[in-house]
């Protein structure tokens, strides 16, 4: 079974290569469409992150931050809901994407702890 997981990024203010992912994790290229909400002049971006395999909720969630953190965007939104981008945050909107996609191979981890 795959997730996938789209995160958007409102003006970041650097751009870099994506950082060593964990092994089921690939990503797509950065995109661009116009972001809702004011002001309209501002720029946003979004990848695709599609997991496969058997990658524990808090291992994504832990390199969605440390990869999304460099960008400096000033908000961000993980399948268009809007979220600080704090690790606690980020590991409630994975787990409960992985929550959504019970039966398949890839499981939240029992031990995370959710706002």
């Amino acid at each position: 079974m795959k997730i996938e997981l789209r995160v958007d990024m409102l003006d970041p203010e650097l751009l870099h290569p994506v950082s060593k992912k964990p092994e089921g994790v690939s990503v797509g290229p950065l995109q661009s469409e116009i972001f809702n909400g004011p002001p309209p002049d501002h720029q946003a971006l979004y990848v695709i992150i599609t997991i496969v395999g058997s990658v524990p909720a808090q291992v994504l969630a832990n390199w969605i931050y440390d990869h999304f953190k460099q960008y400096k965007p000033k908000r961000i939104r993980i399948n268009r809901k809007e979220i600080k981008l704090e690790k606690g945050e980020i590991v409630s909107v994975v787990t409960e994407k992985y929550e959504e996609t019970q039966g398949g191979d890839i499981k939240p981890t029992n031990n995370l702890k959710r706002k």
